[in-house]
């Protein structure tokens, strides 16, 4: 799946996709999205 959103992933190397995950995941906007998707799929506490 992460190929479909890569130009070219074939010139990339592990170490490139792995810098460009760095990058957006530890983005703000990026980890505030994460919380709300994780927190959306968390059961609900009695």
């Amino acid at each position: 799946m992460l190929e479909s959103f890569l130009q070219e992933p074939e010139r990339l190397t592990n170490d490139d996709v792995m810098l460009l995950l760095k990058l957006i995941f530890h983005r703000q906007d990026t980890q505030e999205l994460l919380k709300k998707l994780l927190e959306r799929e968390k059961p609900e506490t009695p």
